[in-house]
């Protein structure tokens, strides 16, 4: 299962600034091929412990809010249906921090 140090180490190390601002389809099917059980894991809330640390936290946002406009660039009814799944997740993360 991925961690979330690794979600930091590709977003922040890997891609870096540079690549968070150009559009790639190389970088889209990666973080696809590399996260998509990952994300699918933390609509199902269960990634909500990764709230209670300030870098868990930051993974859960790159995960549930960056890595979707990768993954499902061009897909706009998909994305959609994809951030009303975000709903539950995001509340259980919140509520784990409170």
């Amino acid at each position: 299962m991925t961690g979330s140090e690794e979600i930091l180490r590709f977003w922040l190390d890997e891609i870096g600034p540079k690549g968070w601002y150009e559009a790639s389809d190389a970088l889209d099917d990666t973080i696809r091929e590399r996260f998509l059980p990952a994300w699918e894991a933390a609509c199902r809330g269960e990634f909500s412990h990764w709230m209670t640390t300030p870098r868990g936290a930051l993974a859960c946002i790159i995960l549930l809010d960056q890595f979707p406009r990768n993954m499902f660039r061009g897909r706009q009814k998909l994305s959609r249906r994809i951030a009303w799944r975000f709903v539950r997740p995001r509340k259980r993360c919140a509520r784990s921090v409170t």
